[in-house]
């Protein structure tokens, strides 16, 4: 990076703008108005306060959820008429009489008078086939803010969330950079530099990145997991394929396997690409071949079975 000093202070401007457009885009988004956060939020209160993991089919969303649509204003339904959302709307809210507007403001704003713990409600938990990874690592936040008002306690689990994501963006460029220096030409060194910084615009040609991420959802720690599997098998090819690394990928992907196969698959495109290609094509001997694919697989079951 000494030689491109440009490409260096470049990305990290853009990794700084995009925490603070993260920030910002949590500050001003609405309590539950992220994608499925009142699911999220009821599987993460159900584990941090019960230590039982949601069953697909029977998980429940929780109580403090469902009394919320009671005092504030929740988004609109997804279906037609989509005013019918349980409670308030943002229109019916605030046209409402002066005292039913104050009482919302203080339920969002001022701290609960006991702190929250999970009771099952009436509905269902949609997002309750999720492996517990995520949830898991939330739990600690989730356990030292239940104290604190809706307002404080959701943009602290968002912020914690989106971290995960933004370190994605940080561990990607430093992916990148371990290719530049693991590739022996230095005419085409330029190139990956521009690369990189392509990596580092992701979120400015993809903007949905911020509604995405900067929310209460699983999906920012799966793109933490990607870059991961990313700097692994970027290692292996500097490195040469061995025990741990081939270990690390099983791991890796087995944490996304029970999330969704053809994200799994994705991973395994990202290893295949990455992988030299005599690691592909070229395997001379049979045997190393056999173990290789064992020991990814080992690390498969392994990551599966610890996320189960």
């Amino acid at each position: 990076m000494q030689k491109y000093p440009l490409f260096a202070r470049s990305i990290v401007v853009l990794l700084l703008g995009y925490l603070l457009l993260g920030i910002a885009h949590i500050a001003i988004l609405p309590p539950w108005e992220g994608f499925d956060e009142t699911a999220h939020y009821s599987y993460l209160q159900q584990i941090a306060d019960t230590y039982k993991l949601p069953r697909q089919g029977t998980a429940r969303i929780s109580q403090d959820v469902e009394k919320y649509v009671l005092f504030a204003p929740m988004p609109y339904s997804g279906v037609s008429p989509m005013e019918r959302n349980g409670g308030f709307t943002y229109k019916a809210f605030f046209e409402s009489p002066a005292e039913i507007v104050d009482r919302g403001y203080e339920y969002i704003h001022k701290p609960p008078i006991e702190p929250r713990n999970y009771t099952e409600g009436n509905s269902k938990n949609w997002q309750s086939q999720h492996p517990p990874l995520y949830y898991l690592l939330l739990s600690p936040i989730y356990l030292a803010t239940k104290h604190l008002s809706w307002g404080v306690q959701l943009f602290i689990l968002r912020l914690t969330s989106y971290l995960f994501a933004w370190s994605a963006m940080i561990v990607g460029v430093y992916a990148c950079l371990l290719a530049i220096h693991s590739h022996s030409s230095t005419t085409n060194k330029p190139l990956y530099y521009w690369i990189m910084l392509g990596f580092g615009i992701w979120p400015i040609i993809f903007p949905s990145w911020f509604p995405e991420m900067a929310r209460m959802g699983n999906d920012s720690l799966c793109a933490l997991i990607m870059a991961l599997i990313l700097v692994v098998s970027i290692r292996a090819c500097r490195n040469g394929l061995s025990l741990t690394y081939s270990f690390a990928l099983g791991v890796l992907l087995g944490r996304l396997a029970g999330r969704q196969n053809r994200l799994r698959e994705g991973n395994m495109a990202v290893v295949r690409t990455s992988l030299p290609e005599r690691y592909q094509l070229e395997a001379k001997m049979n045997v190393s071949q056999i173990a290789h694919k064992l020991r990814v697989q080992i690390g498969l079951f392994s990551g599966e079975l610890s996320e189960r």
